[in-house]
């Protein structure tokens, strides 16, 4: 049963391809990689040290933890005349609230996810931690705010953190952790070092293609206080009833590709080196050099 199963599987991936062949309609799997400079990374984040009541700026080094997500889509093109940053062209304003672009297709490399603990909601990106202790130790170590469970007292150990994760969410297996890298999974972060540059595969699911059009993106950098524009705690998420534990989990805020100016902030590092796509087989590479200061 196992082996005829495989089979029936395989076939059908084979059958599926890249592309939707369906007369008329032109959609397809867009593979590429999104370089970001190596000081995107150098971070500066607001600490209270321990025994003070005064938060200071504590200046972080290059790191690939260090990098928020990044939100990626396939435009018609860039107008930079709209913003005092590289923009998509909008289409007709329907609301005076906001300048709609209308993206082919869209992703991200890495998203903020509830990792567990309400001190977490929107504050790990996935794929930028290799482990439980690698989370704790950026926390208290880095930001210096150590993650603090559900009684106020801090989380030290993996074990701890992992039966948590565990109990709440009713799950076996490190697995079913998005904000962890599988077993399996050899590149343990989506970024890796490549000189003067983060590099990361990218790929746009199921995009419409039209030659001429451009991919264009934005990192959201974190602020000062540690959060992301992009992320909501209030509205976004699912609800958690866990005994007297209650709150909204967190979630990326709808919107992203298509009214990106509502949530680019100061700090953040955008698409400046966008790329003109000419075939749908054709990789892409999107630069996010521009630092919006």
């Amino acid at each position: 049963m196992t082996t005829k199963r495989t089979i029936l599987l395989i076939t059908a991936a084979l059958a599926t391809g890249c592309a939707n062949e369906e007369p008329g309609l032109e959609h397809f799997d867009l593979f590429g990689t999104v370089r970001i400079p190596k000081e995107a990374a150098e971070i500066v984040v607001n600490v209270t040290p321990e025994g003070s009541s005064e938060a200071i700026a504590k200046q972080l080094d290059a790191d690939v933890r260090n990098l928020g997500p990044v939100y990626l889509g396939v435009f018609p093109s860039i107008d930079d005349s709209l913003f005092d940053y590289p923009h998509p062209e909008i289409g007709p304003v329907l609301s005076g609230n906001s300048l709609d672009v209308y993206p082919y297709g869209g992703t991200s490399v890495g998203r903020p996810d509830f990792a567990c603990y309400q001190a977490l909601r929107c504050k790990v990106t996935t794929g930028r931690f290799t482990s439980y202790d690698d989370i704790l130790e950026y926390f208290r170590d880095e930001l210096e705010t150590p993650i603090e469970n559900q009684y106020g007292d801090e989380v030290t150990s993996a074990i701890e953190f992992r039966e948590w994760c565990y109990e709440i969410m009713f799950l076996t297996s490190d697995e079913e952790l998005p904000f962890l890298p599988s077993e399996a999974d050899q590149q343990k972060v989506d970024f890796v070092d490549k000189g003067d540059f983060w590099e990361a595969d990218a790929t746009i699911y199921h995009s419409y293609f039209r030659e001429g059009a451009v991919v264009w993106g934005w990192m959201d950098s974190p602020s000062r206080s540690y959060n992301f524009a992009s992320c909501d705690t209030d509205i976004w998420g699912w609800n958690l009833f866990y005994y007297d534990q209650q709150y909204r989990t967190g979630a990326t805020e709808a919107g992203l590709l298509n009214a990106p100016d509502n949530f680019i902030d100061l700090g953040d590092w955008i698409a400046d080196d966008v790329p003109t796509l000419k075939s749908p087989d054709e990789d892409f590479v999107v630069t996010l050099g521009f630092h919006y200061e």
